[in-house]
C-alpha cells in the first residue's frame, strides 16, 4: 500500500499537531498522488524531505535505503526511540511471526513466501501483529505520534492477516495511555463496497514499556 491523497491530508493534520523533525515508516512507501507516474511512483521520502523532515523507513527488501528489520520480532534499541512520527500505511496487517518459511518484504511491505501454499497459524499471526505494534510503540519518542491506516474488519478480503475496527484503538489507547487525536473510517480510493480503512493518530504520552501479549489480545482484532 502506498500513500494516497487522503493519506497526505492525514499526514498534514499530524504536522499541525506536532513539530515533526524525524519520521520512520513501516514499509518503503510510494506516492500515488495527482501528477505522479503510477507506473513508476516516487518514494515517499520526497514528500517528507521537501518539508524539512528527516526520513527513515523499515523494509526487508532494502528499497530506498531502508533499514532491514524483521517487524515480526519485537525490536528495541534505545538510540532509535527518537521519532516524532511513526507511520504504518498498510503494513502491519501483513506481518506474521513465521519461521517455517523464508520471506522477503517488498517495498509495499507485503510478505511474499517462497512456500506460498503455507498459511500462518493463528498464534503466528497474533504474535506477529503484537510485535509490529511493540515496534511502533518503541520507535516513537514520548510525545511522538503513531499514524496508522489499515483495513477495517469485513473489508479488503484476502488482503492481509489481521483486521481491526475503531474499538481496537480505543482499547489500545486506554491500556497504553495514548491520546487519540484522530480516529475515523475512510473508503480508500472511493471504494465504499469493501475498501474501508481505519485511520488513527495516537500520541505516545510516556516512555512506559509496551503492554503484554495477553493484554494486547484483549484489544479487538480479527484474523483472516
Amino acid at each position: 500500500m502506498g500513500i494516497t491523497s487522503s493519506d497526505v491530508r492525514l499526514l498534514e493534520s499530524a504536522l499541525r499537531l506536532k513539530d515533526i523533525n524525524y519520521v520512520i515508516e513501516l514499509g518503503s512507501q510510494n506516492l500515488y498522488l495527482e501528477g505522479c507516474d503510477y507506473q513508476k511512483p516516487p518514494f515517499a521520502n520526497e514528500w517528507y524531505e521537501s518539508r524539512g523532515i528527516q526520513y527513515m523507513c523499515i523494509d526487508m527488501a532494502g528499497d530506498n535505503n531502508a533499514i532491514k528489520i524483521n517487524l515480526s520480532q519485537c525490536w528495541y534499541r534505545e538510540d532509535y526511540m527518537i521519532f516524532d512520527l511513526v507511520t504504518d500505511f498498510g503494513t502491519s496487517e501483513h506481518v506474521a511471526d513465521v519461521e517455517k518459511f523464508q520471506s522477503t518484504e517488498f517495498h509495499d511491505g507485503h510478505i511474499h513466501s517462497v512456500y506460498p501454499a503455507y498459511e500462518p497459524l493463528e498464534n503466528e499471526i497474533a504474535w506477529g501483529y503484537y510485535s509490529v505494534w511493540c515496534n511502533k510503540h518503541n520507535l516513537a519518542k514520548p510525545g511522538g505520534l503513531i499514524l496508522s491506516v489499515n483495513p477495517k474488519t469485513g473489508n479488503w478480503p484476502g488482503h492481509g492477516y489481521t483486521y481491526i475496527d475503531s474499538e481496537f484503538y480505543k482499547s489500545l489507547a486506554s491500556r497504553c495511555g495514548y491520546t487519540i487525536h484522530h480516529l475515523r473510517e475512510n473508503a480508500a480510493m472511493g471504494n465504499t463496497k469493501d475498501g474501508w480503512n481505519i485511520e488513527c493518530i495516537l500520541e505516545k504520552k510516556s516512555d512506559n514499556a509496551f503492554i503484554s501479549f495477553d493484554e494486547f489480545q484483549e484489544c479487538q482484532q480479527y484474523r483472516k
